[in-house]
C-alpha cells in the first residue's frame, strides 16, 4: 500500500469509525489553521513534471493510470484486515497493535515521534501508553476564533496575530534542534546544555551549571556572611560593604542592611507618572487595589505598583513511585495521582488548578469534560480497562488561565 493511500484510509476510516453522533468527534477542524496539517495532494509542480502524460497530450479519457488503478484496488481492501484507520477494540485488532478506543470513537493508529508525522491525516501526536506515543485526534472542539491559549485543545495554542489554534513549536523532544529539548509546560524548545539565563524558556529559571533550574537562592537568609542572594544572577554572591555614609560607590548599586545590592531600578521609568517596582525592575503606573490596573495588568499589593500580567503555564503528570511521567500504565482499580506542580506563575503568585477528564473508554459512565478536581495534587481511580486523557488548566489570582496541559492513563 502506497504511504499516500494509508494517509487517505487513515484520515477517512478513523473520522467515520466514531459513530453517528457527530456532536462527540472531535477531529481536528483544519480550516481554522492553515499551518495544522499538511497538503497530502500533489502541488501544481509536482503535476507539471510528473511522468504521466496529460490528457491534452494524447491519452484518452478513459484511460486510467497505474496510480489510480492502485488507488482503487486498495480503497477495496475488506475491513478486518486491521489497516490504518480501521475499527478496532483492542491492540490485537491491528497490524500496528496500537488501537486508538475512546468515546469519541476507534481506529488502528501508528506510532510517532512529532505532530508532523500526523498532520498529513489532521491528527497529532499524543501520549496513549506510558512510553509510546501515536497519531489520534485532539480531545476537544478547535475554536473558530481564540483570543487566548485556554481556548484552544491540547496541544495546541492560540496565535495571537491570526487568532487561531495552532501546534507550538514543540510537544516532544524530537521536535527541536539537536541538543535542544522541549519545555514541556511553555512548548518551546530550550538548550539541554545553557550558557547563559537568557536561553532559560522559563523566566523563573536560571542557568547554573549548564542547566537551566529554579534560583539557588531566594533572599539573602540563604547565604553566608557578607554574600547577597543576587537577582538577576539567582545565586549567592560576594557584596561588598557600604560606606559609612549607607552609599555604594557604584551607581548601580544600593545599601540594603550594610550591603551593596544591584539597583533594578537605575534607568528611570519612560511613562509619566509610572513607578519602578524595586524587586522586578520593571515600571508600572501606581495601584492600591487589584482593579486599579490597566487590563492585563495586575497589582503587586506590597510595592503598589501595576504589572504586565503573564498568562501562567499549566504542566500535567502523573506520579509513578517518584518519578513524574506525562503518560502512566496503571493495573485495573489503582489510583492515579495526578500532579500539577510543575506549573508555574510567571509573576509567582497563587495559582487555582481544574482538572478534567478529556477522554474515557467507550462504555464507562464518566462524564467527558466532568471535573476531576481543584488541588495540585489529584487522586484519580479509572473504573475500567482503556485509555484516558486527562487535562489540567491553572490559573491566577485574577482570573487569567493557562494553556491546556494532559495526562495520559493506559490502564489494563
Amino acid at each position: 500500500m502506497t504511504s499516500r493511500m494509508v494517509t487517505l484510509l487513515f484520515a477517512v476510516a478513523i473520522t467515520s469509525c466514531a459513530g453517528s453522533d457527530t456532536k462527540n468527534q472531535d477531529n481536528l477542524d483544519l480550516s481554522q489553521s492553515p499551518d495544522l496539517a499538511q497538503d497530502v495532494t500533489q502541488s501544481p509542480d509536482e503535476v507539471e513534471s510528473s511522468d504521466t502524460p496529460r490528457a491534452d497530450q494524447g491519452q484518452s479519457n478513459d484511460e486510467t493510470s497505474g496510480d489510480v488503478v492502485e488507488a482503487v484496488e486498495e480503497l477495496l481492501i475488506p475491513p478486518g484486515e486491521g489497516e490504518l484507520g480501521e475499527p478496532c477494540a483492542q491492540d490485537g485488532d491491528c497490524k500496528s497493535t496500537l488501537c486508538w478506543s475512546s468515546q469519541r470513537g476507534s481506529g488502528c493508529t501508528m506510532k510517532c515521534e512529532t505532530n508532523a508525522e500526523c498532520q498529513a491525516v489532521g491528527l497529532v501526536c499524543l501520549f496513549i501508553r506510558e512510553g509510546v506515543k501515536a497519531c489520534a485526534p485532539v480531545n476537544g472542539q478547535i475554536a473558530s476564533v481564540c483570543t487566548h491559549s485556554a481556548q484552544c485543545p491540547y496541544p495546541t495554542l492560540c496565535v495571537p496575530e491570526f487568532s487561531w489554534c495552532d501546534l507550538p513549536e514543540c510537544t516532544f523532544d524530537a521536535e527541536c534542534p539537536q541538543n535542544q529539548r522541549c519545555n514541556p509546560g511553555f512548548r518551546r524548545c530550550e538548550p539541554i546544555q545553557c550558557v547563559s539565563t537568557v536561553q532559560c524558556v522559563n523566566p523563573l529559571e536560571f542557568c547554573h551549571d549548564g542547566q537551566c533550574g529554579p534560583p539557588l537562592c531566594t533572599n539573602r537568609a540563604q547565604c553566608d556572611a557578607g554574600e547577597i542572594c543576587h537577582k538577576v544572577q539567582g545565586e549567592c554572591q560576594d557584596a561588598l560593604a557600604c560606606d559609612a555614609e549607607g552609599k555604594c560607590s557604584y551607581y548601580n548599586s544600593v545599601c540594603v542592611d550594610g550591603l551593596c545590592e544591584p539597583n533594578l531600578c537605575t534607568n528611570p521609568c519612560s511613562h509619566a507618572g509610572d513607578q519602578c517596582n524595586p524587586s522586578t525592575g520593571q515600571c508600572g503606573p501606581p495601584c492600591s487595589t487589584p482593579g486599579g490596573c490597566p487590563a492585563g495588568w495586575g497589582c503587586d499589593q506590597e510595592t503598589g505598583i501595576c504589572f504586565i500580567n503573564h498568562a501562567p503555564v499549566a504542566v500535567a503528570m502523573v506520579q509513578k513511585g517518584s518519578t513524574l511521567l506525562p503518560a502512566a500504565n496503571l493495573p485495573l482499580g489503582s489510583k492515579a495521582l495526578l500532579d500539577g506542580s510543575l506549573s508555574v506563575d510567571p509573576e509567582q503568585k497563587p495559582l487555582q488548578f481544574v482538572w478534567t477528564l478529556d477522554d474515557a473508554p467507550p462504555g464507562t459512565a464518566l462524564q467527558i469534560g466532568g471535573p476531576l478536581g481543584g488541588e495540585a495534587l489529584v487522586e484519580f481511580t479509572p473504573p475500567a480497562k482503556g485509555l484516558y486523557h486527562v487535562s489540567l488548566r491553572v490559573q491566577d489570582e485574577t482570573g487569567v488561565p493557562s494553556a491546556q496541559s494532559q495526562v495520559a492513563l493506559w490502564v489494563q
